[in-house]
């Protein structure tokens, strides 16, 4: 076995139990016993080059080439996100290769999740249980932080595992050689402690006034098929005021960069939650009450609009509606009733993921309200 267990946690679909592990050991060397169905590997865009030290130099040594594989690729995503899935690989220990190829260090973090999107697309309606080995991506030649890689790593397998997709392992994998072994481990014994203990987060604006409201309202309701407790408190906090934190931490994540790391756990069960619940297909209504320039700007009339952070509506427009001077009518493809784990379900909340795409496709102006009509049009794509 090339593979050495160093760390695991538990996650859990329902009852239905995964894990997330962090391991060490070399990956191009995989033996019978490390099996597993998709390999990761991380690129610069449209280079496969083997270059010194890298896994795609590892692996050409041992006779498999990505630039090869690359020619005639299984799917290709990269119109949508930085990814591509390779054909069958025959004679090794892993059934296929996952090549995950951001523009650049920034987008390197943000859109690692994406990885296990390609999986789960290029899997189809194969429901086998899929098991992943990769590396901590882009922090060879590209350059990415190793503890900020760790942080979305973690949170994209946790929320991977945590869906209906049959993810059954997904091994986070460290060389042996790996100077910072030690404090990687430490960080992954701390993301696992975090991400199973929402309430007590230590984040601000008065968390814990709002975790110990939305504890005490979970406590009494009986939970949706297929979502966990930790998932419906998470959705239950942020129909609380506490919302604005949320939402203003996602839009301004660079500037609170800090406060947005210490929120992935919480961010990561909202996503969960709201992929393990059913859509909802049909009209929603949202009312704002200002709008900025640029906002009426990105809104015109055949725009596709990408909302920087989670999206509330209603199935039912209320006075919080025909009130505002600025009033959205969607037709939803994906939006979750919240309402049964809301603080306030007389508001019969329509909540979207965030990242939502809607497409403009009418603006009427009237003497006091300003009208958008706009169809939702993709799924946001997860962190």
């Amino acid at each position: 076995m090339t593979l050495t267990l160093l760390k695991q946690t538990e996650v859990f679909y329902g009852t239905e139990k995964r894990k997330v592990s962090l391991v060490s050991g070399d990956l191009s060397a995989l033996t019978a016993e490390d099996q597993v169905d998709y390999l990761g590997v991380s690129a610069f865009p449209n280079d496969y080059s083997p270059t010194g030290g890298s896994l795609i130099q590892a692996l050409f040594k041992k006779g498999i080439s990505v630039a090869d594989l690359a020619k005639d690729k299984l799917a290709d995503y990269r119109t949508d996100f930085p990814c591509w899935v390779s054909k069958d690989v025959s004679g090794a220990a892993f059934r296929r290769i996952a090549v995950y190829e951001p523009a650049g260090v920034a987008s390197a973090y943000d859109m690692v999740s994406t990885l296990f999107s390609a999986v789960q697309k290029a899997q189809g309606s194969d429901k086998t249980p899929i098991c992943v080995a990769l590396p901590l991506v882009c922090t060879g030649c590209a350059g990415a932080d190793e503890m900020e890689v760790m942080d979305m790593l973690f949170y994209a397998a946790y929320h991977w595992c945590g869906v209906a997709f049959p993810f059954s392992e997904i091994k986070i994998t460290l060389y042996h050689n790996k100077a910072s072994v030690d404090s990687l481990k430490a960080r992954f014994d701390q993301l696992s402690a975090a991400y199973g203990d929402l309430e007590h987060l230590d984040l601000p604006d008065s968390y814990s006034y709002y975790a110990a409201q939305a504890a005490s309202t979970i406590g009494k309701k009986e939970l949706p098929p297929g979502l966990t407790y930790r998932e419906a408190f998470a959705i239950c906090v942020y129909s609380s005021n506490y919302f604005r934190t949320i939402n203003g931490t996602l839009r301004e994540k660079e500037k609170y960069h800090d406060v947005y790391k210490k929120m992935l756990p919480l961010i990561e069960a909202i996503d969960t939650g709201l992929m393990n619940m059913a859509v909802f297909a049909g009209k929603v209504y949202r009312g704002e009450k200002t709008m900025t320039p640029e906002r009426e700007k990105e809104n015109e009339k055949g725009n596709k609009v990408v909302n920087a952070a989670y999206t509330s509506t209603s199935y039912s427009p209320g006075g919080f509606y025909y009130g505002a001077p600025y009033r959205f009518q969607f037709q939803s493809l994906f939006g979750v009733v919240i309402e049964k784990l809301s603080i306030y379900p007389n508001e019969q909340e329509v909540l979207f993921a965030d990242r939502m795409q809607y497409l403009v496709k009418d603006v009427t102006k009237e003497s006091n309200y300003r009208l958008y009509t706009a169809d939702e049009v993709e799924q946001a794509l997860r962190r």
